[in-house]
């Protein structure tokens, strides 16, 4: 895959997702100028009350339904050594936010893992969580090139060729 660092912080977007409602456990939670903070982890680190649909946040969802899951506080994605750029795109993604991801190489894996209760939270609203449990509903607030990218890094991320070479299989 070529991975373009093509996005934007930018508020001029057409749908976001309002995060702030999906946060059940607002005791930790503080809102000051449309950020949400945990106090329980690092004070830098941040989750847009609204955060946009981007070409990157579409990428990362993809990559969640794929190889994404959820460890009681922590967003977590699971990616084979050889997937260097689908790393790169997740962490960098989080680390828009002033996160900084947890990464790990365990024989030919590769882990990344954020400790954000709200982005856990957040991914699982939009996709649940569990391999057989994901899903994704398209309810009009993405546009169509958006939804193409969210597809597309799904395969990136669980997608192979046949081995016949003519047909992709996902799993």
């Amino acid at each position: 895959p070529r991975y373009q660092n093509e996005f934007s912080t930018h508020k001029d977007f057409s749908s976001y997702v309002d995060v702030l409602p999906m946060v059940s456990d607002r005791w930790y939670v503080t809102c000051n100028d449309g950020k949400i903070r945990s106090t329980r982890v690092d004070k830098e680190a941040f989750v847009p009350e609204k955060l946009f649909v981007d070409r990157h946040f579409c990428q990362v969802l993809g990559l969640y339904l794929a190889e994404g899951y959820i460890d009681g506080t922590v967003l977590g994605f699971g990616f084979h050594k050889k997937e260097q750029v689908l790393v790169d795109i997740v962490s960098s993604y989080f680390e828009r936010f002033s996160f900084h991801p947890t990464i790990t190489v365990n024989g030919n894996g590769v882990s990344v893992r954020i400790n954000s209760f709200v982005f856990a939270e957040v991914f699982e609203k939009l996709c649940g969580k569990g391999a057989s449990n994901k899903h994704f509903i398209h309810t009009g607030d993405f546009t169509a090139e958006e939804i193409k990218t969210i597809i597309r890094y799904y395969f990136e991320g669980d997608g192979h060729l046949n081995k016949n070479g003519k047909s992709y299989m996902i799993g």
